[in-house]
């Protein structure tokens, strides 16, 4: 099929960009491409002829690209699509060429390269069939027509009117400054009356009138694409009015290719807070149930993004469908509510909304505003006023599309010059708003061009994420630089499309993901429409004969043969079909599309990848689904791979052997355990990511594999460093020239062998890196630390875990290290002191750390801290457990959020915790005993700030002083301590705040009174004694005015005598419990009025037989109340 002539004039500016990278690419391997040339012959002139043909084209390209609002001319668009052709068959030669050079490399000897190529039966044997033919006798073809394409220029242009080649300064004017550009997010203006309308509909007591008869109503934001729907749901959710009402929004995009069976799944894990993975749940009753659990007796936001009515359903059935997909949000509590953006008023309607919102664009001086904030940024009007008039001009011909308006704004915020300011005025803006995007993507960078156009393959709100799509791009070649990180300038080029609001921001519980317009996306396709495709279940769908990347659902992969020419294929992404339970790949299917560069087959639901993937020499870039558990040992054979994508959850049966032969491989995405399995993994010196490495007695395992990988990001853990044969061997690790590692694991886990090196020996030449940020070391079994664990060394550290290095007896000045914020000590079994060397004698020490813990310390004995407040000043939570002789402590700093002490000499039994919420300032206290309130271990202001203390086990209140600083105590529970009544009444002298008391299971205590003199607690609320079995008097209970509620349970000695002989004073009483006291048979006289509630279970059994009867002077004593009766 062929393309249409506004599509091939969108489309054609790819070309240039795909010839630039070509050009780096021959560039950056002309050493390699030089060596394998035949000797003789012309080889080396057809080379430079095709460098030279490139930078040629390159240039007549450009000046194409600046003629680009011309109408698009049929003879110039036909050259442009030879020229590509062509340009893509050189790609392939020069790419063929790589590989043989590659294949070559790795024949050397101790590679056993042939028992993959050799064996009888092989399909790898086919690759070698393939290279045999020399490459470079396919260039002399290649150069005819780059040289044709040269020759055609000169007359197309003059045909056409082109200009000569194009200016590097004007081609670079609108692409700098890009680091100005405003985030999308920032820029709303305007709205306010509707967004105050909007959260009046969602909190308001009148909203629900106005939103139709469910019980969860739905609120409507009806309105063209581009018009600020989805802004507005973003600003109200935002708004402290609503996150106070109903907690974080659930937010679910909900379009027109979305399934009841998907919906309903993400409405689920919205409600879930995205924490719950229900990817395997395909059963639509099981997911509604599911949500049923989710939101029942809740109340919740949710909102629905972008709602189409389904075009094959009459009205009726569509207001069905919707009726059972939101039946389950129905057991939500009231108040909740659901949001609604479409386009389509008729959505409203079925959803039952009576007066939807019915959005329009901005007025002139809104959107005026909106563009000179998405423009210019924060800087001063007053130095731009030079622009106002020309970009007010520019705001009215954008019909008030806020969309337009940003990604306008976006474009121009690179220049401050007027004549750019007036090119773009003079765009013709007339016709929809895809057109007038259409402007944005002109100016655009040309990197940029390629990549946002090559987005298209994927569907609409497709969740993308950033370092999946930037891999894509690099394995298509248009991310490339001679030096530094393709990563990272990847990323830069994602960030550049996100600020001019190509992409914007998807925050779903602690995921992130990016999300395009609707518009957006249809802009994509229109500038790929003859390079990309997608194919989503529709099988008679035409397929353009141009088409390079492709993206198709799984039922239609067997299909695509006869849609298409597979050999054009440089990308191919297969989605997973919801009707299939499993699929594969044809047999003959990947021959056939020999020249892709990178290929996604989480759709396919294959267990076993075919060995025919070998033939795939150009591949780059593989991702396999979750059901993957064979991967044949021909993947090795990929030399150009830079990724494999394997699901961390897949269980492989086997790692190909031949792993180290991937030599291109930049990042492997598996479970480290198999990653770990790679024998000589020391030739993969591109690889990037975490890494696990088990040092072995065996070729291809030694610490030396690590030397040249310098590159490793992430993690770097290396288990059994016993197996270390020589010092030397460690040293050649050069774990100090991986710059980019944030984590080190080292592990050791036996003696090791009596003639190797010491583990303090090996352990001193593993040095990290300055820029590492986490270091673990295990089972080290050394006596000292490494001189290297100072402060020169690793500034950068922010934890450290030293976990069961038994004989490890001095810790090192790590009070020093500035940037440390966790330190954790577990099972060093030889520290006996922490004293003043381990915090390295400097003025402040651990200024960063907030997070220390000791566990399992059993020699520690003493810890000792420095004078002055300049130790710990930021530390927020201590754990001490397991430490049985620790007898010193030193003084917290107040700073401290959490504490838990358990087992230890000094301190049995401590728990401080946040009370209500880490930011309201208030503790709980949890002792064992009383002393430790006086003894300088918890700040002042820590005791200060207590509102809940529980004491258990405490034996005896010597030093009941300590209570007089728990000026803020309103709850306190004393169990199983041995204080008598009098010691009681006198802690509680202190507590003049205490608002509920609790006295469990204290066998001294006969009496509860208040001493002669003493204060009466006029704040005491709640009282409650259980299982106090000596407990027989509590006749001063008229004394607590304001009691509102007595609990007595299991207290055995307690008698009709025991309380007062009236309770009429206790006008505040409200409940009365008394249970399981079989001694009590009768009531006090003249119980107030204020008694709502009266519990008498288990008591004498007369009293009972009175209450029951409703009858005799125990019933005629009772107020009008509740009563429950055992």
């Amino acid at each position: 099929m062929a393309c249409s002539a506004a599509a091939l004039a969108a489309a054609g500016w790819l070309v240039s960009p795909f010839l630039d990278s070509l050009s780096d690419r021959i560039r950056s391997c002309a050493d390699d491409l030089f060596r394998y040339l035949p000797h003789s012959g012309s080889a080396s002139a057809d080379l430079e002829r095709l460098q030279d043909y490139l930078l040629r084209l390159r240039a007549f390209a450009s000046a194409v690209e600046r003629a680009r609002r011309h109408p698009p001319h049929p003879t110039l668009l036909a050259w442009l699509s030879r020229l590509q052709d062509a340009a893509e068959d050189a790609d392939d030669v020069v790419d063929e060429i790589r590989y043989r050079s590659l294949l070559d490399a790795l024949a050397a000897p101790g590679l056993d390269l042939g028992s993959i190529l050799d064996s009888p039966g092989s399909v790898c044997s086919h690759v070698v069939s393939v290279c045999s033919d020399h490459p470079l006798k396919q260039l002399p073809s290649v150069l005819d027509r780059l040289a044709t394409a040269c020759a055609d220029y000169a007359g197309i242009a003059s045909l056409v009117g082109i200009d000569g080649a194009d200016s590097p300064q004007r081609r670079n004017r609108l692409a700098r400054n890009s680091s100005s550009l405003m985030p999308a997010d920032d820029a709303f203006v305007g709205r306010q009356r509707e967004l105050a309308v909007l959260i009046e509909a969602l909190v308001g007591c009148n909203g629900s009138a106005q939103l139709g008869n469910q019980s969860v109503p739905v609120v409507a934001i009806v309105g063209d694409g581009g018009i600020g729907k989805t802004k507005l749901a973003q600003m109200a959710c935002n708004h402290a009015i609503i996150k106070e009402h109903f907690g974080t929004p659930m937010w679910v995009c909900a379009s027109s290719h979305v399934d009841d069976v998907r919906l309903t799944r993400e409405i689920l894990q919205a409600a879930t807070d995205w924490k719950v993975d229900y990817d395997g749940i395909v059963n639509f009753d099981r997911l509604q149930n599911l949500l049923v659990s989710a939101v029942a007796g809740r109340r919740f936001l949710l909102i629905l993004d972008d709602v189409w009515d389904d075009k094959g359903m009459s009205m009726w059935e569509n207001e069905e469908r919707w009726r059972k997909l939101l039946a389950p949000l129905q057991h939500g509590k009231q108040g909740s509510r659901i949001i609604v953006t479409t386009r389509m008023k008729i959505v409203a309607d079925m959803l039952g909304v009576r007066i939807p919102m019915m959005l329009g664009g901005l007025g002139p001086e809104e959107h005026w505003l909106l563009l000179k904030k998405c423009a210019l940024g924060n800087k001063d009007s007053r130095e731009c006023l030079h622009l106002e008039e020309i970009g007010r001009k520019i705001a009215l011909n954008l019909d008030g599309s806020p969309l337009a308006a940003r990604v306008i704004g976006g474009m121009l915020s690179n220049t401050r010059n007027a004549r750019d300011w007036n090119n773009i005025l003079e765009t013709d803006f007339h016709g929809d708003i895809v057109k007038k995007l259409l402007s944005s993507y002109y100016h655009l960078p040309q990197h940029l061009q390629y990549c946002f156009a090559y987005c298209s393959i994927f569907p609409k709100n497709w969740k993308f994420e950033r370092k999946k799509l930037v891999r894509m791009w690099i394995s298509q070649g248009f991310v490339q630089m001679e030096n530094g990180s393709m990563e990272d300038l990847g990323i830069q080029y994602f960030k550049e499309l996100l600020a001019r609001s190509f992409f914007h921001t998807l925050r779903q519980g602690n995921r992130t993901h990016y999300v395009m317009h609707d518009l957006i996306h249809d802009l994509a396709q229109m500038v790929s429409h003859c390079d990309c495709a997608r194919v989503e279940g529709d099988m008679s769908k035409s397929i353009p004969s141009t088409v390079r990347h492709i993206s198709v659902s799984s039922n239609f992969l067997p299909h695509l043969k006869k849609q298409c020419d597979l050999r054009r294929l440089r990308t191919l992404v297969v989605y997973k079909d919801s009707s299939m339970a499993s699929s594969t790949i044809p047999d003959d299917f990947l021959a056939e599309v020999k020249n892709v560069r990178t290929l996604d087959l989480t759709g396919c639901l294959m267990s076993e990848l075919p060995e025919a993937i070998c033939c795939l020499i150009h591949l780059r870039y593989i991702a396999l689904p979750g059901t993957i558990k064979m991967l044949p040992e021909s993947v090795s054979m990929l030399l150009h791979l830079q990724t494999l994508d394997i699901p961390k959850k897949c269980q492989l049966n086997s790692f190909p052997e031949g792993m180290r032969r991937l030599v291109s491989l930049r990042h492997l995405g598996v479970d480290l355990k198999y990653i770990s399995m790679i024998r000589g993994i020391g030739s993969l010196v591109k690889l990037q990511g975490s890494i696990e490495f088990h040092v072995k007695n065996e070729y291809g395992h030694s610490l030396q594999e690590l030397k040249d990988m310098k590159d490793l990001h992430g993690l770097l853990h290396i288990k059994n460093l016993e197996n270390v044969q020589c010092t030397g061997e460690a040293c050649s690790a050069q774990l100090s020239s991986k710059r980019y590692l944030k984590i080190l694991k080292l592990e050791w886990n036996s003696e090791g062998s009596a003639s190797g090196p010491t583990p303090d020996e090996v352990l001193k030449c593993l040095q990290p890196n300055k820029n590492l940020e986490e270091l673990h070391i295990k089972r080290y079994k050394g006596e000292s630390s490494p001189s290297w664990l100072e402060v020169k060394i690793l500034s950068q550290l922010k934890s450290l875990y030293l976990t069961n290095c038994r004989r490890w007896k001095l810790l090192p000045p790590l009070g020093q290290l500035p940037a440390l914020r966790v330190l954790h000590l577990k099972e060093m079994c030889a520290v006996t002191e922490i004293g003043i060397e381990f915090y390295g004698g400097g003025t402040g020490t651990f200024p960063s750390l907030k997070d220390l813990e000791f566990d399992d310390m059993p020699s520690l004995v003493s810890w000792i801290g420095e004078n002055g407040d300049s130790i710990f000043p930021h530390l927020q939570r201590l754990k001490i457990l397991n430490c049985p002789k620790l007898i010193k402590v030193p003084l917290l700093p107040p700073t401290t959020k959490s504490v838990t002490v358990e087992r230890s000499q000094k301190i049995s039994n401590l728990k401080l915790t946040p009370y209500c919420s880490s930011k309201s300032g208030k503790f709980a206290l949890e002792i064992s005993s009383a002393n430790i309130l006086s003894e300088g271990f918890l700040h002042q202001k820590h005791l200060e700030a207590t509102e809940v203390l529980n004491i258990r086990g405490c034996w005896g209140l010597e030093h009941a002083e300590g209570f007089r600083l728990l000026a803020s105590l309103r709850k306190l529970r004393l169990s199983q301590c041995n204080m008598d009544g009098e010691q009681l009444s006198l802690s509680l002298e202190h507590l003049t705040s205490l608002a509920s008391l609790d006295i469990v299971d204290c066998q001294n205590i006969t009496s509860f009174f208040l001493p002669a003199g003493s204060r009466p607690f006029d704040r005491l609320q709640d009282l409650c004694f259980q299982d106090c079995r000596m407990l027989s008097s509590l006749v001063n209970l008229e004394s607590f005015v304001d009691l509102k509620g007595l609990i007595i349970e299991r207290c055995i000695r307690v008698t009709t005598e025991s309380l007062p002989a009236e309770l009429k004073g206790m006008k505040s009483l409200n409940k009365l419990s008394i249970s399981h006291c079989p001694r009590f048979q009768s009531l006090p006289k003249n119980l107030p009025m204020s008694l709502e509630f009266l519990h008498l279970i288990g008591c004498h059994p007369v009293l009972t037989q009175w209450l029951h009867g409703r009858q005799g002077p125990e019933w005629e004593r009772l107020p009008l109340c509740q009563i429950t009766i055992y």
